[in-house]
């Protein structure tokens, strides 16, 4: 039969004590890294939102274009005045159009840095 020794539950909580502080550190070392791969995260869904901004902006500029050029031909074409009022529609838009796509291009350092 084993006898126990005053130095085995010493040491059973030396290490349970050891393995907790390993495990504490262990899980706030995770914690760190998560939390900044969170904060890339972010970053990114930013950027993403930036870009969709752009694109929409893009987007309207080129139907807008594509409108007033339309209506261009159509114009040159028939001599009809609405096809002129409808290119003048169309232009007039497209001033507005490339300030919203600059204002959101430049909410973004990275896209105007080239």
């Amino acid at each position: 039969m084993t006898t126990r020794t005053a130095a085995t539950p010493l040491a059973s909580v030396r290490a349970v004590t050891v393995a907790f502080c390993a495990a504490f550190v262990a899980l706030a070392a995770l914690q760190g890294w998560l939390y900044y791969r969170m904060a890339d995260r972010e970053g990114a869904d930013r950027r993403q939102e930036q870009s969709q901004q752009v694109q929409l902006g893009l987007e309207a500029l080129l139907a807008d274009v594509q409108r007033a050029g339309t209506a261009a031909r159509h114009f040159a074409a028939t001599g009809v005045e609405k096809e002129r009022t409808s290119y003048a529609a169309a232009a007039a838009v497209v001033p507005a159009h490339l300030a919203d796509i600059r204002a959101a291009a430049a909410a973004d350092p990275a896209a105007t840095a080239d």
